[in-house]
């Protein structure tokens, strides 16, 4: 599922070797799919930081929504950050 930049994106984790069925909140999935989306999305690239809002735990009633970042510098992905909210 593509979405326009800015526009929220919902996302599931099934971390079932973990030792449970489902993730309401995963950092690493967040970053994965906010880069996926920063590097394939259309549209002119800025040196700095862009950001994409991660959905996540809405299917399981954890709700949690997570701004995954991404750092551009000179035309490449320099870093990420993830932050946001979950709930317990």
């Amino acid at each position: 599922m593509f979405t326009a930049e800015g526009d929220p994106i919902q996302v599931r984790q099934f971390p079932k070797r973990a030792g449970y069925p489902e993730d309401p909140a995963t950092g690493a999935a967040a970053s994965a799919i906010g880069a996926y989306l920063s590097l394939y999305s259309k549209g002119q690239r800025q040196e700095g930081w862009e950001s994409r809002t991660i959905c996540q735990g809405f299917a399981m009633g954890r709700p949690s929504e997570l701004i995954a970042k991404v750092l551009w510098k000179e035309g490449r992905i320099a870093g990420m950050a993830v932050s946001g909210s979950a709930m317990l």
